[in-house]
């Protein structure tokens, strides 16, 4: 039995399945109040997996998951073929400029890609 349960870990937890993507690499996002980039296809894992991301700027991060818009507030789970695009807005006057990190909550947190924005707010057009 004890086995079986480490060959089972051994290919990506309890579920069996693989939980790590084939490498992303979205885009660098600019804009005036809203700026967005395109959608990557998820692929290369077999288990859903949880999406995390960390925000080092002013503006409200959203994402796009197969073309549903939600603003970003924790970890949310993605499927094998799912496509997922990144979308940042800052209505304030002045520049927002920031880093956005992508990671994978179900690998420890890993980062799968890291990004950077710049966004105008209405007072600067």
């Amino acid at each position: 039995m004890t086995g079986a349960i480490l060959a089972l870990v051994g290919r990506g937890g309890a579920g069996g399945g693989t939980v790590v993507p084939d490498g992303l690499s979205w885009a660098n996002i600019s804009g005036s109040d809203i700026g967005g980039n395109a959608a990557l296809t998820l692929s290369g894992f077999s288990a859903p997996i949880s999406i995390g991301a960390t925000n080092s700027g002013p503006g409200t991060l959203g994402y796009s998951l197969n073309g549903g818009y939600e603003t970003f507030s924790g970890p949310f789970t993605v499927a094998d073929g799912d496509t997922l695009a990144w979308e940042v807005q800052y209505f304030a006057s002045g520049r927002a400029p920031g880093t956005i990190t992508v990671t994978n909550a179900s690998d420890g947190n890993a980062t799968l890609d890291t990004f950077t924005y710049l966004i105008l707010g209405s007072g600067d057009l």
